[in-house]
């Protein structure tokens, strides 16, 4: 059975049969459902792996983001098959209605040169790190990242961590750096990984370290549990990228 899992809006997390059973025995419980997808995003889209984002809006009850990571497959409909969803619940602002009946934020895609990638990327720590499996399929793994002094996104890892196992087979990588707000801009970079391991990995950890927490009130102990962890730094060198993006309406459609 190909794997797929799903967190729900109440962050339950459902494998494929949990999920097929659920969905077979709520058949019908919600007569009249209409669901629609808005403010559809693509954040990631390689030959292995897409990432998608888009709003989900029930005809009754919910609305909700959706976060979805597919993967080719020739025997799925359409060629690709759901991999991971993540849903997220939307609060409605009071005063609104479901005619939009706030002014419409309208998407934008920024290009960027190498110095504005870096400056844009430095603050953000929360990204997404694909990689890809023996099977060629993708493996996506969220991670807390940085930016070197050489302008290349670093990540602690452990060297039996999978990412690790596959970036060491295997170079090309992309990573989507994400703002901290839900629907802050985001950016997709595309480069070669390496996988640096103890001894030489310390500095380098301590590089990692500094780009996203500032100084360590004890430098020696910080090296030192490093060591004692077996800790490793993966190091992208960003070698394309796309234009830092922000959610919305396509502006044909601003009001």
């Amino acid at each position: 059975m190909a794997e797929f899992s799903l967190v729900a809006i109440d962050g339950a997390k459902l494998e494929l049969p949990s999920l097929t059973n659920a969905l077979a025995g709520a058949r019908n419980a919600v007569p009249g459902l209409k669901i629609g997808i808005e403010e559809f995003e693509v954040l990631i889209r390689t030959d292995e792996v897409a990432v998608v984002q888009f709003l989900e809006r029930h005809s009754v009850g919910s609305l909700r983001r959706v976060t979805a990571v597919l993967v080719p497959d020739p025997s799925a409909r359409y060629g690709v098959r759901w991999s991971s969803v993540h849903e997220t619940p939307v609060l409605r602002a009071r005063g609104t209605c479901e005619s939009g009946g706030m002014p419409r934020t309208i998407a934008t895609n920024t290009k960027v040169d190498t110095d504005a990638l870096l400056e844009f990327v430095r603050p953000r720590h929360h990204m997404l790190l694909i990689t890809r499996r023996a099977d060629g399929t993708p493996q996506a793994s969220p991670v807390s990242g940085g930016v070197d002094e050489q302008g290349r996104i670093v990540i602690s890892s452990y060297p039996e961590r999978a990412k690790s196992t596959n970036v060491k087979r295997d170079a090309h990588t992309s990573v989507v750096v994400l703002s901290d707000d839900w629907n802050g801009p985001w950016v997709q970079v595309d480069g070669a990984g390496e996988v640096i391991e103890l001894p030489d990995a310390v500095e380098p950890l301590v590089d990692y370290f500094r780009s996203i927490s500032g100084e360590h009130p004890d430098w020696d102990e910080y090296r030192e549990a490093m060591v004692k962890q077996g800790k490793c730094l993966i190091r992208i060198t960003p070698e394309r990228w796309g234009p830092v993006a922000t959610g919305g309406f396509p502006a044909r459609l601003a009001d």
